[in-house]
């Protein structure tokens, strides 16, 4: 009988309607971030939105809780973050533990080297504002510990997550470091970082995963129970043929060849059927057929008949 499939583990495990959803995720995140961007550097000054987030948020450079929040952002937090999510997920899926640990700090080099001095948004002299690379950071995490949570945990974590961010935004807005769509564009690119590096660091093992190896182009498919117990009564009365005079044109002889388990399969059915005890002969159907011919009678399968009965003879 053919060896169950064992079911994928590590980077192929990952399912391609995940990926997909993934990548395309990422992408949009990504560039509504772009594109918010490029419309901020035509006008760098508040715009409806930041007025209105300034509004709802009331300055408090001295807040105690805005400060310590803020941390959750830094760099020594970004780090120790970073080396638990790859701990805790090297030994499941290194290609993900890897994304994770490299996609947020992407995303802060990006944010702080490449966005900010393009956008070129200032709240106060000499400091750029757009994306925000605090937020940005907590983002970052709050995905990648969203990605490496086992299926049943990620509603929870998306929760705990997000608040996280929120938290994070709110103080950064009390302290007046950022405009509200600062705060977006942070979230924008942390977040879609994690997922497009992700999804593109998966792309390839899907890929590999779903191809068959070369030589099962010439490998005939394993056997099956379900085929012999279906196919080898509708031939041979139980125990009417060994295996050796099968007929070389029959069907049954076209699986039993290449189908080397099958031969352990029908040779275990004639084994059963040597221990049942036989059963007196009665009529069927009004033909006088035995018992225990098979419901499938030759003459249903005309190309067979001449088969059955040179084995019933030898009987």
């Amino acid at each position: 009988m053919g060896s169950p499939r064992r079911p994928r583990r590590g980077p192929a495990a990952v399912s391609r309607v995940w990926t997909a959803i993934e990548f395309v995720l990422g992408v949009a995140l990504l560039g509504a971030a772009a594109l918010a961007g490029v419309l901020i550097a035509k006008r760098p000054g508040p715009n409806r939105v930041d007025a209105a987030g300034y509004f709802y948020v009331p300055s408090d450079p001295g807040s105690h809780l805005a400060n310590e929040l803020v941390k959750i952002g830094s760099l020594p937090v970004l780090l120790v973050g970073i080396a638990v999510i790859f701990a805790l997920t090297i030994f499941r899926d290194w290609v993900r533990a890897l994304a994770c640990a490299a996609a947020p700090i992407v995303a802060v080099e990006v944010v702080e080297h490449i966005a900010k001095p393009m956008v070129g948004r200032e709240i106060g002299v000499g400091s750029f504002t757009y994306p925000s690379g605090t937020v940005a950071a907590v983002a970052a995490l709050a995905a990648a510990v969203f990605l490496v949570s086992p299926r049943l945990l990620r509603p929870l974590s998306a929760l705990a997550g997000a608040l996280v961010v929120a938290s994070v935004g709110w103080a950064v807005l009390v302290l007046r470091w950022h405009y509200p769509t600062d705060v977006l564009g942070g979230v924008w690119v942390g977040s879609g970082a994690v997922f497009f590096i992700d999804a593109l660091a998966h792309l390839p093992w899907l890929v590999i995963a779903r191809q068959p190896p070369f030589d099962n182009h010439f490998r005939a498919p394993a056997a099956s129970p379900r085929i012999c117990e279906a196919s080898f009564p509708r031939y041979w009365p139980p125990g009417s043929e060994p295996e050796s005079s099968l007929p070389s044109g029959s069907p049954m002889a076209a699986v039993m060849s290449v189908r080397p388990a099958c031969r352990h399969h029908e040779q275990a059915l004639r084994a059963d059927r040597a221990r049942r005890p036989p059963s007196p002969p009665t009529s069927a159907r009004g033909h006088g057929r035995a018992s225990h011919l098979p419901s499938s009678w030759p003459w249903r399968w005309p190309g067979n008949l001449l088969p059955w009965i040179r084995g019933a003879l030898r009987r």
